[in-house]
């Protein structure tokens, strides 16, 4: 294990040299894969960026994005939760089909207290090419919850706010 620093220039010197045809590309993708398990979120977070660029790999992918995840659930500033977020959209558009399995783990960060991270959250998990198989859809689609307040009281439906039917859209 490397400090911070030194982490971050291995990364920087593979940027650089993966710019033209590296015969090294190969082993580069491995250095990579190695430092999406560092302690620095830096590093995990420009490791994850870089391996998305070296390679369009599902499993490569795949590991880059539960790597933000991490980074995303862990980390306490609500602007880098929103900065991954942003990269994870940018994944989503082009990996979909890779993404599904993790849209539970994406909703992790609904635990935190900013609204906005909330909304975004909510909203990449709910986009339909993120999830077509419609295990999350599955659940938004139902019109009304009922709850039961007393014995003596009948059943009250509660529209749900994500509901396609209903008067309230998250924005």
């Amino acid at each position: 294990t490397f400090d911070e620093l030194l982490q971050m220039a291995i990364i920087e010197f593979i940027r650089r040299d993966c710019r033209g045809d590296s015969a090294h590309r190969a082993k580069y993708i491995r250095c990579i894969f190695d430092l999406l398990s560092a302690n620095s979120h830096t590093v995990k977070y420009e490791a994850a960026t870089t391996l998305t660029a070296l390679t369009q790999n599902p499993a490569a992918v795949k590991a880059a994005a539960g790597a933000l995840i991490e980074l995303m659930v862990k980390e306490s500033d609500n602007n880098v939760k929103l900065i991954v977020l942003d990269r994870l959209d940018a994944l989503r558009t082009a990996h979909a089909d890779v993404l599904n399995a993790s849209v539970m783990d994406m909703l992790r960060v609904l635990s935190s207290t900013d609204m906005e991270v909330r909304r975004k959250a909510v909203a990449l998990a709910l986009q339909r090419r993120l999830n077509p198989s419609g295990s999350l859809n599955t659940i938004t689609d139902l019109p009304t919850l009922h709850t039961f307040s007393s014995p003596s009281s009948p059943v009250s439906p509660i529209t749900s706010p994500l509901s396609p039917n209903s008067s309230r859209a998250i924005r």
